[in-house]
């Protein structure tokens, strides 16, 4: 096996040559020892992927969400945490806990380019050592505006609300 492994399952071989475990090991069954040598047999080891959620399962540019982490490697900072395909690793970084999970508070990034994220579901990945975690739960809200009332005259007042638009941004045409 490689040094680091990330999520999947592998193989490994472990064969008694009778030139290293066969002269320091002796197995024995109801007094009697038993010749290994040269007997080998495949195993499987399987690393799980890691496990993340996300709450609200909705959010603007600028909000704040919460992520949860588990199955990744113990006492490890993460190296990558984006939403969509921006980046949305908090300052202070993320640390795995002595089983491997993390709980950290982190604002909806805006999109790459700039601006708000798209709407529509947004893939959430963290990569911590040589594990990685997703989840397609999350989505950016459509920009809704309303008007109340619906029609009015010259000097009446309406209310414009808008939601699901970037909390860091400022309205620039009404």
């Amino acid at each position: 096996l490689p040094t680091t492994v990330g999520a999947g399952t592998y193989y490994i071989t472990v064969t008694d040559n009778a030139g290293t475990i066969h002269l320091t090991t002796s197995l024995v069954t109801s007094g009697q020892g038993i010749n290994t040598a040269n007997n080998s047999k495949q195993v499987s080891i399987t690393v799980p992927k890691g496990i993340l959620t996300i709450s609200p399962l909705a959010a603007s540019t600028g909000e704040l969400v919460t992520l949860v982490g588990e199955n990744f490697p113990p006492n490890t900072t993460a190296t990558t945490l984006t939403i969509g395909t921006a980046t949305a690793m908090p300052a202070a970084g993320i640390l795995t806990d002595a089983v491997g999970g993390f709980t950290a508070t982190v604002e909806v990034p805006a999109a790459t380019a700039g601006g708000s994220l798209s709407p529509g579901s947004q893939i959430v990945l963290a990569k911590v050592g040589n594990i990685t975690g997703t989840t397609t739960d999350f989505s950016a809200p459509t920009p809704t505006v309303t008007v109340s009332p619906s029609s009015a005259s010259v000097e009446d007042v309406i209310t414009v609300t808008g939601v699901g638009f970037n909390s860091l941004g400022t309205v620039t045409t009404l």
